[in-house]
């Protein structure tokens, strides 16, 4: 069972995705949907000298796989993930961290940030705008992102071959992104 928080976030999350999806599908049938439109722009930060213990505490608490880890001066330095945490020892997080990760900016393409990810077999990118951190892609990002559009293209196929047309179709996927499935799993 998915917590109440969880789902809430996950809703949330698919509509933003829908309403992009919705609003420019032009850009999306031509490979111009960009890191922007899926990021999560809720970003849990450390710092190199927090203890490795309080931060593996709050990403447990709060239910995620990925810490950024910032200078003093905000400049990022590093990504904490669960996979670190648990291949590595120390007591500070900068024992455990990955130095100089793989970033993207805001305007990538979501085509290429894939393509970093599964070449380089990681499971974020920091998105930076200006060189600052502005949020982070994830694989859970990415999957949302892919689950919206299956479902977009089912209700505009369905609709389509019902002579209906494609716009009733994009507006019932709007509704349907609160539905039980899209939370829990497939059909």
């Amino acid at each position: 069972m998915i917590p109440k928080e969880l789902q809430k976030r996950f809703v949330e999350k698919r509509q933003g995705i829908l309403r992009i999806l919705f609003n420019d599908i032009d850009g999306l049938a031509h490979g111009r949907m960009l890191v922007q439109h899926l990021m999560s722009h809720a970003i849990t930060s450390a710092q190199p000298s927090d203890n490795l213990v309080d931060v593996v505490k709050k990403m447990q608490d709060r239910d995620i796989r990925h810490v950024l880890v910032c200078s003093t001066d905000g400049s990022l330095v590093g990504v904490l993930s669960d996979r670190d945490v648990r291949s590595r020892t120390g007591s500070k997080v900068s024992d455990a961290m990955t130095a100089d990760p793989w970033i993207v900016t805001a305007e990538t393409t979501v085509d290429a940030a894939i393509a970093q990810m599964l070449a380089r077999r990681i499971g974020c990118l920091p998105v930076l705008r200006d060189g600052l951190v502005c949020g982070v892609v994830t694989t859970t990002d990415l999957l949302m992102a892919l689950q919206c559009n299956l479902r977009m293209t089912e209700e505009i196929a369905e609709h389509l071959t019902s002579s209906q047309g494609a716009a009733p179709a994009i507006a019932g996927v709007a509704q349907a992104t609160e539905s039980p499935e899209l939370v829990a799993g497939p059909r």
